[in-house]
């Protein structure tokens, strides 16, 4: 891969071109990169009681979706959401977050230990002492992300 960096003193906004012969996984995660480097936040606003709190995304456990509201668990609090599961997993960075099933994503930074052992799941301990299941659906994801 090249990379160039052309300068252009009337360009206001930088502009980032991929030229390439085929679309591939690798170009999908440049975009992807590329486009959450641009409006990543360092924190998501989640509610407690009537309270709202910026929460630091380095200090997220778990994101989870349950009986229709999306939660934030992050040093054993839980905050409620307003945004669905999927918005939240586009402005999270991909570096750390990885959806572990259709109603949770993960931060693999506060992981402990993965138990690959059950049969069809993933048993993931977090250093707080939660847990959670990874479904079968998504091993194959996890394992990428590990480069298992």
């Amino acid at each position: 891969m090249k990379v160039q960096i052309n300068l252009d003193e009337n360009q206001n906004e930088t502009l980032v071109t991929i030229t390439t012969n085929k679309i591939t996984d690798e170009i999908i995660e440049l975009q992807k990169l590329l486009q959450s480097a641009d409006k990543n936040k360092s924190y998501i606003k989640g509610y407690l009681e009537d309270e709202v709190y910026l929460i630091p995304t380095e200090e997220i456990e778990t994101i989870y979706s349950e009986n229709k509201k999306v939660f934030v668990r992050s040093n054993d609090k839980v905050y409620e959401l307003k945004q669905r599961l999927y918005e939240i997993e586009e402005i999270l960075p991909s570096s750390n977050f990885v959806r572990i099933s259709s109603s949770e994503i993960v931060n693999f930074k506060m992981v402990k230990n993965m138990n690959f052992k059950l049969t069809g799941t993933i048993l993931i301990n977090f250093n707080s002492g939660n847990y959670s299941y990874a479904s079968r659906r998504y091993i194959k994801k996890i394992k990428e992300y590990l480069d298992l």
